[in-house]
């Protein structure tokens, strides 16, 4: 027996600012800035148009920086790289 719960995505740990995960997502994964402002945007759980929207990029650019982040991370999907940045939200150790 399994229980699967459909919803948000847990927050990310509010001890860490948003600018320490993004130095972390940078220095974890290499990340640029924009592919750090994405991720950390799309653990919102809002789906890319909202997210290319907020970011003032094209959906065309978000495509592609997804497709790079995912490349760096090695998921192949949108809701493993959620759940792999709300991981490392709640792991992550120091500034």
């Amino acid at each position: 027996m399994a229980a699967v719960f459909i919803g948000a995505p847990p927050p990310l740990d509010p001890v860490h600012s948003k600018g320490t995960l993004e130095k972390f997502l940078r220095e974890r994964f290499g990340f640029s800035k924009a592919e750090a402002d994405i991720a950390l945007e799309v653990v919102s759980g809002d789906d890319r148009a909202m997210v290319a929207d907020r970011l003032g990029v094209s959906a065309a650019a978000l495509r592609n920086d997804l497709g790079r982040i995912f490349l760096k991370t090695g998921v192949r999907h949108l809701p493993g790289l959620v759940r792999l940045l709300a991981d490392a939200g709640h792991n992550q150790h120091g500034p």
